[in-house]
This record gives structure tokens, sequence and C-alpha cells, in this order.
């Protein structure tokens, strides 16, 4: 499977080819999605800031909370029958970051948060330029 191309994942974030038009509530589930991701990257960066002042409650909430955005948002949204290789790739990626969040949780070690940090800020970027592409593609 191709990749690089519009899945079916993303599918439903392009314009009808007949009016050029977006669904309605395309935007909103964009922005949703967007809003998981700002929430679990500020969460991330407040339980690395915890590390740094050894502030274990702060690190230890930081961390719940990125783990249930992480899992009970972003990866709970993915829909693996429609998305297919892509919807299983964000999918183990997913996992993969929630046990890294539990290292995280057992050694408090900031690399880990911050190494979490980074795939979530890569796909949080790439979840952004799909919105773009799409609204440019309505135009």
């Amino acid at each position: 499977m191709n990749t690089s191309s519009p899945s079916a994942a993303t599918r439903h974030f392009t314009a009808d080819p007949l009016t050029g038009e977006l669904p309605p509530d395309v935007h909103q589930r964009h922005h949703l999605v967007a809003v998981l991701f700002e929430g679990g990257k500020l969460s991330l960066r407040h339980a690395i800031d915890a590390c740094a002042t050894q502030d274990t409650d702060a690190l230890a909430d930081g961390i719940e909370r990125a783990s249930s955005i992480i899992g009970s948002g972003l990866k709970a949204s993915l829909d693996i029958s429609q998305g297919g290789e892509l919807a299983e790739r964000l999918d183990a990626l997913y996992d993969y970051m929630l046990s890294r969040l539990e290292d995280a949780r057992s050694t408090r070690d900031a690399d880990t948060l911050s190494e979490v940090l980074e795939l979530l800020d890569n796909i949080s970027s790439a979840w952004q330029q799909i919105g773009s592409r799409s609204v440019a593609l309505a135009a």
C-alpha cells in the first residue's frame, strides 16, 4: 500500500469530486484530533518539566494525561478496517508510545518522555499537513 497518497484513513478529509465541497463535519473531526495532539504534547512537556524539578506528583499527572490522550483518544479513534496499513502502523506506534510512557513512569526519565514527545510531534505535523492539503483540494 502506498502510504504517501490519501488512504482510507484520511479519505474522508478530501473534497467531493463533483461539488468540490468538504463534508460538514470534516473540519470539526480534524480539529478534535488536532486538539488531542496538542493536549498530549502539552502533558508531555509538563511531565518533562516535572522531571527537572523532581515534582513526582506533576510527573505522574503529566504521564497519566499523555497516556490517556494517546490510548483513549488517538489510538481509540483509529479505524483499522477503513484505514488499512496506515492505521495499523499508527496503532503500533501508539502502542510503542504507551509502552515508553510506562517505562518513563517507573524510571522518571526525561529522555524517554522527550522521545515520545518527538514522535507525537511528528505525527501531529503530518496530521496538520493532511488538513491543509484537504482544504487546498476543496479550494
